[in-house]
C-alpha cells in the first residue's frame, strides 16, 4: 500500500502543481485579464477534490494492494489530474485572457471530467464493497470518516 500512496502522491503532485503553474504564468504574463468569478471558483473546488481523494487513499487501512484493486485508484487518479490539468488557461495570446470565455468554452469538457471522476470513484467504492460480500449500499458511509477538527 506504502508504494501505491507514493504513486498516487506524484500523480497528484504533478496535477496540481500543473494547476499553480497555470495560475502562475497567468498572474504573471503581463497580459490583461478579464477576470470572472467561475473559473477560479471551478480550480478551487478541483484543488479541494484532489486533497479529499488524495486524504482517502491515506485513510485506506489495507496492508497489501493488488494490481487489480490499484487499477480503479489508477483510473481515478488520470481523471482527476486531466480534470485539475484544465483548471487554468496555459498560455495567454497578446490580447489577454478572458476567464469568462474560457470557462464558457471548456464548461463542458470541466463539468462532465468531474462528473466522471466522482461516478468512477463511486463505482469504483461500490465494486469494492461488492468483492468483499458486502452489499452496494454499504459503499456509502452513514457516518464520514474524517475528523475535520480534533475536540469533544
Amino acid at each position: 500500500m506504502e508504494h501505491a500512496l507514493v504513486f498516487a502522491s506524484i500523480i497528484i503532485g504533478v496535477a496540481i502543481s500543473d494547476q499553480i503553474v497555470s495560475l502562475h504564468r497567468l498572474l504573471r504574463s503581463g497580459q490583461p485579464i478579464k477576470w470572472h468569478w467561475a473559473q477560479p471558483w471551478f480550480a478551487a473546488l478541483v484543488l479541494l477534490l484532489n486533497v479529499m481523494i488524495w486524504w482517502s487513499i491515506v485513510g485506506e487501512q489495507k496492508a497489501t494492494l493488488t494490481i487489480g484493486e490499484f487499477l480503479p485508484i489508477l483510473v481515478q487518479l488520470i481523471l482527476l489530474a486531466l480534470l485539475t490539468i484544465a483548471t487554468f488557461p496555459d498560455r495567454s495570446g497578446p490580447e489577454g485572457v478572458d476567464l469568462a470565455a474560457f470557462y464558457q468554452s471548456n464548461r463542458r469538457y470541466q463539468w462532465s471530467l468531474l462528473a466522471l471522476t466522482l461516478t468512477w470513484s463511486m463505482l469504483a467504492d461500490i465494486g469494492e464493497a461488492i468483492q468483499q460480500g458486502a452489499p452496494f449500499w454499504s459503499a456509502v458511509p452513514a457516518k464520514p470518516k474524517t475528523r475535520w477538527c480534533s475536540g469533544s
